[in-house]
């Protein structure tokens, strides 16, 4: 009993001392840039790059359903992110970016999915 008491506490502290003021981050190079620093938002690098991974390897019409895909996904984090980010008074940008950033991992997912795939496909091609 008395461990599972100072093992809540160990968990508790930090918690407790988190809703201090925080300082803004406004410097992408610096990690994780504050919502209210982002004027438009700039596309995650990783999921840049797994795009260009399967864009690359992809065919002419591999290529069409991957850009139909993408603009389909635009679109659809646009509208996700504006209903979660509206609020009577406005836009909340913490929101926003939050929204955003858990979008861009989703789909960063969905295409690591596509770039495995792909890559499984290559190795095979090369088999007798």
């Amino acid at each position: 009993m008395l461990r599972a008491t100072l093992l809540s506490l160990i968990f508790m502290t930090p918690a407790v001392f988190a809703h201090g003021e925080l300082e803004r981050n406004c410097d992408p190079d610096y990690g994780l840039v504050d919502g209210s620093c982002l004027e438009q938002f700039e596309p995650d690098r990783e999921l840049l790059d797994v795009y260009e991974w399967v864009w690359s390897r992809s065919g002419y019409e591999q290529r069409t359903l991957l850009e139909r895909s993408q603009g389909a996904w635009l679109e659809y984090r646009e509208a996700t992110c504006g209903i979660m980010s509206a609020r009577n008074d406005g836009l909340s940008a913490e929101a926003q970016a939050k929204c955003l950033e858990f979008m861009a991992r989703e789909r960063t997912a969905e295409l690591g999915l596509i770039r495995r795939i792909a890559a499984i496909e290559e190795g095979c091609e090369g088999s007798p």
